[in-house]
């Protein structure tokens, strides 16, 4: 039982790291989630828009590109880059809500913003094809192909990454741009761009800082609490169980002990008994030995009886 024991304290122990994990990673997603309904890290333009839009001010606005389309953590730098500046920029229903919108800004001195009318955007021709980058090496994929999204938002996101590369890293993009002549723009995961014509951009980039960033990192721990939910479960069900045999050996341990009461009391008593029988057994002893000791005089007496009598014969047997 103390190995049983040792286990659900090692179970409990999980448990209570487990629950802080949850505890932790669902604290961050929610500051992140905050962050992201209030707009933080958008233009002061593109709130007003939204807040307009919550307000009811203006209609047929579908929010800013980074709101429409979600991306695998491993992509998101790269998309984010590959975005730049247009990721805040607005998808709106057509072109009249595109002017109401810029006419709410300049009536509200609201700042300036970008706007991308769904029936206006078409998807751009990839310079250089997917089937003749899919075996170079490094090649990840085209930047729009790694977006998901509405397809009524294909236009628009066609447009502004359709002739963009993503591979895995600045060597491999380079050979390849350099092989095509510089033609096409190239994103790597890491963030650094070579962009058609040649020229380089880069350097560092804050991994927890983008907007695509913060959204990743949202349904990544979304994830990680549903499989540390799925692990939390297992271990109280295994605290569960661990308790129930305990339950059970103490219940076992429990019967043995009254056993061993009833036992150790049977046993108490038959050695009275035994100790009672001993006492009269030893009594009798006495009694018999008494008895012996007195049988034995007895005899001695009945032979100097006997031998009397035959003194006394003898005289009588003189004397006629």
């Amino acid at each position: 039982i103390s190995a049983l024991r040792a286990e659900l304290d090692e179970v409990k122990g999980a448990i209570d790291r487990l629950n802080l994990s949850i505890e932790s990673k669902n604290h961050r997603a929610e500051t992140l989630k905050r962050m992201d309904d209030l707009l933080e890290g958008y233009n002061h333009s593109v709130k007003n828009v939204m807040h307009a839009v919550e307000n009811g001010a203006i209609k047929g606005i579908h929010g800013p590109v980074s709101k429409l389309i979600s991306v695998k953590g491993e992509y998101s730098i790269a998309i984010e880059t590959a975005l730049g500046a247009n990721i805040q920029n607005i998808v709106t229903e057509d072109e009249e809500a595109a002017k109401a919108a810029i006419a709410y800004l300049k009536k509200t001195n609201g700042g300036r913003a970008t706007f991308y009318p769904l029936t206006a955007m078409k998807a751009q021709t990839p310079v250089i094809s997917a089937n003749e980058l899919k075996n170079k090496k490094g090649y990840i994929g085209m930047a729009d192909a790694l977006c998901d999204h509405d397809k009524k938002y294909a236009g628009v996101i066609g447009n502004l990454l359709g002739r963009t590369a993503v591979f895995d890293n600045i060597d491999n993009a380079a050979y390849v741009a350099k092989s095509f002549g510089y033609r096409i723009r190239i994103v790597t995961l890491d963030g650094q761009i070579i962009n058609a014509g040649g020229s380089f951009t880069g350097g560092s980039t804050r991994q927890d800082s983008g907007i695509l960033t913060r959204s990743a990192e949202i349904s990544s721990l979304k994830s990680e609490v549903a499989k540390l939910g799925i692990e939390l479960g297992s271990k109280k069900a295994h605290e569960g169980e661990l308790n129930r045999d305990i339950e059970k050996l103490n219940s076992e341990i429990g019967a043995i002990n009254e056993r061993i009461a009833l036992l150790t009391m049977m046993l108490n008593a038959e050695q009275t008994q035994y100790e009672v029988n001993k006492s009269r057994h030893e009594n009798e002893g006495l009694r018999l030995s008494a008895l012996n000791t007195a049988l034995e005089g007895l005899g001695r007496e009945h032979e100097q009886y006997d031998i009397e009598k035959s003194n006394i014969e003898e005289t009588i047997a003189s004397l006629e």
